[in-house]
């Protein structure tokens, strides 16, 4: 689904033109002193707060337009969710809806040991344009500003769930196969409240969504056939791909820190399953656990040692 770039702003080059330069008035010679660009003032303070920017709803909405105005939306109900004795929490109740886009962010993806996570967040035309202050890309934020903002941000957008792939997933079809195991899962627990999507907004430059046409096989499940759009720092840029990724990173922390109780001595409460100095010297004297991905290179586990116990 094509979707035209948005209009970049300039600043006025020609502010400051024919002022680089003024004549002193401490000093009896008439020299001249160099004067400092009120626009690469500027533009370093654009540097410094670059990677600190707010998200925007832009693109999200050109994709829900271009959706409607094209009609490639499903007019889905929630009757067969009602049929099977489900709770309707749809908004729409029955009636035919306008077309739903999907945030979609992956956490936990370089992990040694976890589930990776698959968080989607679902926007619509009723969705309000303001957003709960301090969204952005859950890596910009602390721990504690990503829990401090949990609950406005899981209550923002139509819906929002996260998915999971389990280490056992991950070594048996792979990280891409995992994510499309995750993604299924989540997609299941939005099925199960009566919501379909029509367009999905992916985070990064490759599209995991969808099967590649020149692959031999299919790796792991087949998601729906829907339009994608990957982009760079979607998770910073677009609100609900922002959105998705608080949600997910929060939920996945809260299933490490269990699990740390089920398996001590890998400090997975303050790792969070990445590998890190502790995490490998916790390997060289426990071994693999259960929740290790026994495929990947662990740090301080020799390659024929890769076994859960």
């Amino acid at each position: 689904m094509a979707v035209s770039n948005g209009p970049t702003g300039r600043r006025g080059a020609n502010s400051q033109r024919g002022h680089a330069t003024r004549r002193s008035s401490n000093n009896g010679r008439g020299a001249t002193t160099p004067r400092k660009s009120a626009s690469r003032q500027g533009t370093q303070k654009h540097r410094k707060s670059a990677n600190r920017h707010d998200p925007t709803r832009t693109l999200e909405k050109e994709m829900l337009a271009e959706l409607a105005a094209t009609g490639t939306h499903t007019a889905a109900t929630v009757n067969s969710a009602r049929a099977q004795g489900q709770a309707n929490t749809n908004p729409a109740g029955s009636k035919a809806r306008g077309p739903i886009l999907a945030g979609v962010d992956e956490v936990g993806r370089g992990a040694i040991a976890g589930p990776v996570c698959v968080g989607i967040a679902l926007v619509d035309e009723t969705v309000p344009d303001t957003f709960p202050p301090g969204l952005r890309d859950s890596k910009m934020l602390s721990e504690k500003a990503r829990e401090g903002l949990y609950s406005a941000v899981r209550a923002w957008p139509l819906a929002v769930e996260v998915g999971y792939a389990s280490a056992a997933t991950v070594d048996s079809f792979g990280i891409i196969g995992a994510l499309r195991a995750a993604a299924a899962d989540a997609l299941a627990k939005l099925a199960a409240r009566g919501y379909t999507l029509d367009a999905v907004l992916l985070d990064g430059t490759h599209n995991w969504w969808t099967t590649e046409p020149d692959a031999l096989l299919e790796i792991g499940p087949v998601l729906p056939a829907i339009p994608v759009r990957t982009v760079r720092k979607a998770d910073a840029d677009c609100a609900v791909v922002a959105a998705a990724s608080i949600v997910a990173k929060v939920e996945r922390d809260h299933v490490m820190v269990a699990l740390a109780e089920q398996y001590p001595g890998y400090d997975w409460a303050s790792n969070k399953g990445y590998g890190s100095a502790g995490h490998g010297a916790a390997l060289s004297s426990l071994g693999v656990s259960p929740q290790h991905r026994v495929s990947w290179h662990l740090p301080g586990v020799r390659r024929n040692q890769h076994e859960r116990n």
